[in-house]
């Protein structure tokens, strides 16, 4: 896999409350994710770097797994893991109470690819189309499910934004976990700095384009910033390397 990310501040925002990171390590397993500090609220950049350190380390020290059951246990370890530290930094003064992020990811092993998140980051992949493979886990999204709006409605709702997961805010958190198929052509994680100010078809034309990976994951932090740059933007993209 070649992969490439970048984060961006942008034009309004005085910190960058995002990270990322994306490694592959020697038994070509690669893992990539980003977090987002929740609306710029208390502490988010340390509930994200916290996030994005723990993570790491976890990747770092994890070891090759040979069915997708024990695959799927070490995501949902390692979040957990990552969880706790923030939850714990939360309690331990007020400068850090309340503190939380997003996290969205791709662990990419020999014989699979899992998705997974808490929060509104997504991760999305090209097949014939590009498609979102996360689903926000927002206010929005329940009243959907639920039944009382529709998609339309609740994305107009005051409070549709509210995240109903994310890291460090509770004391226990349950990821979303799926293992995809694995012919796509190439795979987006991205903070709501992009989904949320830039259109599907636009960054579908971009990561469609025949150009290289640094190129497209330029050209996305660019028409994020180029609607108002009003939030903090990350992109990491992973292409197959026969693309």
């Amino acid at each position: 896999m070649k992969i490439y990310g970048k984060s961006e501040t942008g034009l309004i925002r005085k910190q960058n409350q995002d990270t990322y990171y994306y490694n592959t390590n020697d038994s070509g397993e690669s893992f990539i994710i980003v977090c987002d500090g929740i609306g710029g609220g208390n502490a988010g950049d340390v509930a994200s770097l916290l996030a994005k350190e723990s993570l790491e380390q976890s990747f770092l020290d994890k070891k090759v797994y040979k069915s997708d059951k024990e695959n799927n246990v070490w995501i949902k370890d390692a979040i957990a893991k990552a969880n706790d530290l923030i939850f714990t930094q939360s309690t331990s003064s007020l400068d850090y109470k309340g503190m939380g992020t997003t996290v969205a990811g791709v662990l990419i092993t020999k014989k699979s690819t899992f998705i997974f998140h808490c929060g509104d980051s997504r991760v999305y992949a090209i097949y014939d189309e590009l498609i979102a493979l996360t689903e926000d886990h927002n206010f929005a999204s329940e009243l959907v499910h639920s039944g009382e709006v529709s998609a339309s409605e609740a994305s107009r709702h005051p409070r549709g934004g509210m995240l109903t997961k994310a890291l460090g805010i509770w004391n226990k958190v349950v990821p979303t976990i799926n293992k995809i198929k694995k012919d796509y052509k190439l795979l987006l994680v991205c903070s709501d700095g992009l989904h949320g100010f830039v259109s599907s078809s636009i960054i579908s034309n971009i990561l469609e384009q025949n150009c290289s990976i640094e190129d497209k994951v330029n050209e996305l932090i660019e028409a994020s910033i180029k609607t108002g740059g009003f939030d903090n933007v990350s992109v990491v993209v992973a292409e197959k390397e026969d693309n």
